[in-house]
């Protein structure tokens, strides 16, 4: 590398271990190499060897360098310097979907039901497909293939009775042969596969999530309730790293799918352009939903990446006996679209509400109550509150859309904002977001009016180069809007 690239690299590598304040008592936290945001997206730069300056960050910089990462990326299949922009998309219970852009509307006329593959994630060079089991169309799993796995394959399939918290294990197979057997196990592919199984231990997940989710908060100086007990939310859990930056993770009922933006994606999570509205219409003819890669088909059709494979949940054909004899008993209630989820018995409406009310974000506290009244399994609040645990462990640092209005915490209090000077577009204010994901107590973003506000906690300080719009008394994850339509909310992880 000549002498000046090496300069220049040396000097984005030392500016990009900066230093923000945190609080007013200038404690200070170093921010780690790799910021993401609106410079590597303007510049198409590598995200290590950005110029990011304490002055510089969260806004756009006028150059960007652009030093090469090809010796590693040879060594390690990924690009060391990263993707620009990461989303996440989740599957959880029968399935309920987010997808990348943040939406999470009515899905609930797509029920599936009887072993069903689905296109989760297509693109020119990659297909990941989920599972839907039985008559209830629990999360069972997952295939990945295309051109990106060089001629690989990869499937795993959940296996326990089909209810909440009874995953026994899963199969998972690498071109056919069973990897992942034995807990805490691995296996790896240079360039192809990193997988591994672990059980999370109670350490692991109370650091994880203990001082950003409102639920363990609002609880951790009370009496432990059931539902607050950390060993609940034990068990396997599945970490799949592939090629372009793809991480697939798993555990009982819920896959979280976190990738950068690919050309031509089309599925059930969306097409990743930053429009939430348009991944999903209920009223789409069949041709639609076939074109936005949301057709459904049988487990062993040609187009599955499963066939071949015993796709059925441990128990599933005494189940579903069980389910045929309880129809038409009042067993589990058919949702009357008027009435809600629990038809009109305030009864069931009741018993929903109380065993989801753990769940403080809104859009998953509904799911669970429609779960509940669907299924009549009471114990559907562990996917949801699993899932806020494994959004805040796996898919740090990434903004999500809330909805339109301004941001509010889980009691619905306003945040203190800082205003992001000169940032004053979408993309321009979830690349701020983004920018400041490694500062402790940043919790999201609201655009309003051409003017991008950065949040932050109550008791937080000033950050450099951000000043202060107003105070307000909001804390902890981002998990209500209020409905103002000329803002625009994201919440960070």
């Amino acid at each position: 590398m000549p002498a000046s690239s090496a300069m220049r690299c040396a000097f984005v590598l030392t500016l990009s271990g900066c230093a923000f304040s945190r609080f007013a008592a200038a404690q200070i936290a170093s921010c780690p190499a790799g910021l993401t945001g609106a410079t590597c997206r303007k510049h198409g730069a590598p995200k290590a060897m950005r110029a990011v300056s304490m002055v510089q960050v969260g806004r756009t910089n006028a150059k960007a360098t652009t030093c090469a990462c090809a010796s590693a990326e040879a060594a390690t299949g990924n690009d060391p310097c990263g993707p620009c922009e990461l989303g996440y998309c989740t599957a959880a219970a029968d399935p309920h979907f987010t997808s990348f852009d943040g939406f999470n509307g009515n899905y609930r006329d797509a029920m599936f039901n009887g072993n069903k593959a689905y296109r989760l994630v297509k693109t020119d060079t990659m297909e990941i497909q989920g599972l839907a089991q039985g008559n209830g169309g629990w999360v069972g799993g997952f295939a990945v293939g295309g051109d990106f796995l060089k001629g690989h394959s990869l499937v795993m399939i959940m296996r326990g009775t089909r209810k909440i918290n009874k995953m026994s294990h899963a199969d998972v197979l690498l071109d056919g042969q069973p990897i992942l057997s034995e807990k805490n196990s691995q296996e790896h592919i240079p360039g192809v596969l990193d997988a591994n199984r672990h059980e999370l231990s109670q350490e692991e997940i109370s650091d994880a999530v203990m001082k950003d989710l409102p639920e363990f908060q609002q609880n951790k100086n009370e009496q432990a309730t059931d539902y607050m007990k950390i060993g609940n939310m034990k068990g396997d859990h599945y970490h799949f790293k592939l090629p372009e930056h793809v991480e697939i993770f798993a555990d009982d009922r819920y896959l979280l799918i976190k990738m950068p933006k690919h050309p031509n994606m089309r599925g059930w999570c969306g097409n990743f352009n930053d429009v939430p509205d348009d991944d999903y219409n209920r009223k789409w003819s069949d041709e639609q939903k076939a074109a936005a890669g949301q057709d459904l088909f049988d487990a062993q059709d040609s187009s599955s990446l499963f066939k071949g494979e015993d796709v059925t949940s441990l128990g599933q054909k005494k189940e579903e006996q069980a389910d045929k004899d309880t129809e038409g008993t009042g067993h589990v209630e058919a949702p009357d679209e008027e009435a809600g989820p629990c038809g009109s018995s305030p009864e069931k409406v009741a018993k929903a509400r109380k065993v989801c009310n753990i769940i403080s974000q809104p859009d998953k506290r509904e799911e669970c109550i429609y779960d509940v009244c669907k299924t009549g399994d009471t114990n559907v609040w562990k996917v949801y509150l699993d899932a806020e645990i494994e959004e805040v462990m796996n898919a740090r640092g990434i903004p999500v859309f809330m909805g339109h209005g301004k941001c509010l915490d889980s009691e619905k209090r306003p945040y203190t904002t800082l205003t992001a000077t000169g940032v004053e577009t979408a993309e321009g204010c979830r690349g701020a977001l983004q920018d400041l994901s490694p500062v402790e107590g940043v919790r999201g973003a609201q655009l309003g009016s051409g003017a991008c506000q950065i949040l932050v906690d109550a008791k937080h300080g000033d950050i450099a180069t951000y000043n202060k719009v107003s105070d307000g008394p909001g804390e902890l994850i981002v998990e209500n809007t209020d409905g103002t339509e000329s803002y625009t909310c994201w919440k960070l992880n």
